[in-house]
């Protein structure tokens, strides 16, 4: 949570969004929803609360840093996911369109999915909007919504993958700020 418009102030205090992809001692905050699907008034996550009380911080917003462009705007994501995904996904899910096996851990998505920070006045998450391509033979989408009674549970949103969609960013976002400081030090 940070005050409305700021980078930095609210949770962390003096820790500021990490709007470069080289700036150290700052923190990236998301919380994934998808573009079709964005959060319910009554949404944990996007929200500026308080995390016992669940009572809304006035003059506060969510922080939202994108990880594709931490500079702000739209940018495509470099997503990897457990390859299965059984567990989450009961009726079953398949990363090709024709059903078949991928012998992997991980499976990769490129140009699949773009995200983008929205602030609808109330809350501000991180829009995941997914390209699918008719043509394409891997899945038109992805798994991660938490499911009540066959029915997305849109309080949640993208929760259970938010690292997934986001996660070859994050490590190359690492790197770069590892080497930074790293250069500092000399």
């Amino acid at each position: 949570v940070v005050p409305t418009g700021a980078d930095v102030g609210g949770t962390f205090h003096n820790i500021p969004a990490c709007r470069t992809r080289t700036q150290t001692g700052c923190v990236i905050s998301y919380s994934t929803f998808r573009e079709d699907a964005p959060p319910s008034m009554n949404s944990y996550f996007g929200r500026p609360i308080e995390p016992l009380t669940t009572e809304v911080i006035a003059d506060s917003q969510a922080l939202c840093t994108n990880p594709a462009n931490l500079a702000g705007g739209e940018g495509p994501l470099e997503s990897y996911f457990p390859a299965d995904f059984r567990q989450w996904s009961p009726d079953g899910f398949s990363w090709t369109q024709t059903g078949e096996a991928i012998d992997a851990t991980f499976v990769a998505t490129p140009g699949l999915l773009s995200a983008r920070c929205v602030n609808n006045g109330s809350q501000t998450y991180l829009a995941v909007e997914i390209h699918a391509d008719d043509e394409d033979l891997r899945a038109h989408d992805i798994p991660g919504d938490v499911v009540v009674n066959g029915r997305a549970f849109n309080d949640w949103g993208l929760h259970r993958v938010d690292v997934g969609v986001a996660l070859g960013d994050l490590v190359d976002i690492v790197g770069a700020q590892g080497a930074a400081y790293a250069a500092a030090q000399r």
